[in-house]
């Protein structure tokens, strides 16, 4: 994995490699992102804690364990630089949160709002 967190450690993203890969996060939700089943345990349905990207797919909402994407190591990546592993890049926003994409599909996500292809 290659993490990085947002510069005020509201998001902790990891990129899972090697190629073609995914990357995600986990931070505050905004309060109207929609409802989503747990893949694992008693498979409820729950409030997302994260969003994943995946290879040639849209990005979607996830539960996940709470510590998927959160390394102590992690580097911030500072407002208006990118990372780009393999063919995935994000960059951090302070007004509208973190923005990672691959080609056609990607996700934009703050604590207020949220945009997934």
């Amino acid at each position: 994995m290659v993490y990085f967190v947002s510069p005020q450690h509201r998001w902790f993203c990891g990129f899972s490699v090697p190629d073609p890969g995914s990357v995600g996060c986990s931070g505050a939700m905004p309060s109207n992102a929609p409802a989503v089943t747990k893949d694992f345990g008693d498979h409820a349905v729950v409030r997302p804690n994260g969003v994943r990207l995946a290879h040639g797919s849209p990005a979607a909402f996830i539960f996940t364990n709470d510590s998927a994407y959160l390394n102590q190591e992690a580097l911030p990546l500072e407002y208006g630089d990118t990372l780009t592993v393999g063919f995935m890049t994000c960059s951090v926003d302070p007004h509208t949160g973190v923005t990672c994409s691959e080609g056609q599909h990607g996700f934009r996500v703050s604590a207020d709002s949220y945009q997934l292809s």
